[in-house]
């Protein structure tokens, strides 16, 4: 007969080794993302603007791509992933920055975005080119003045 201190005894153990291979597991896990991150060398440039910092933020001397966007818009949505990978491509010519249409109203306004996604691109501060919707990758690049020579 078993007692019942035993089998008490015997779920603990089997609770600490399941803890332990889950923490195990949860080491390696984060050791190979590590590893997979460095590999890829991921950069994640695009930076969120609002109506206080906007100003600022086209400061910036250069080339600055501003895409308007909104989370309901579903072109917009399917617009992101292009913008990711053109900042990754473009990371060191062009700054790229998104402007949440919805939550800041007055650039909105002041740039007269009627649709989205708008992207306007910036030179020193100042629009030189406007694109209307979601647009492939290569319209993007072709754009860019000094990438095109």
């Amino acid at each position: 007969m078993i007692s019942r201190r035993f089998i008490i005894g015997s779920r603990k153990f089997e609770n600490n080794l399941a803890l332990r291979i889950r923490i195990q597991i949860s080491k390696l896990l984060l050791k190979y993302v590590k590893k997979i991150m460095k590999w890829r060398k991921i950069q994640m440039t695009i930076c969120h603007s609002t109506d206080t910092t906007f100003k600022a933020d086209l400061k910036h001397e250069g080339l600055t791509l501003v895409n308007f966007w909104a989370p309901w818009c579903g072109p917009c949505r399917s617009f992101a992933p292009i913008l990711e990978r053109f900042d990754q491509e473009y990371s060191n010519v062009v700054r790229v920055l998104k402007i949440n249409a919805d939550e800041q109203p007055n650039t909105v306004a002041h740039y007269g975005i009627l649709s989205l996604p708008t992207t306007i691109l910036f030179k020193n501060g100042e629009p030189i080119d406007k694109i209307l919707g979601a647009v492939h990758i290569d319209k993007l690049k072709q754009c860019i003045p000094d990438k095109n020579n």
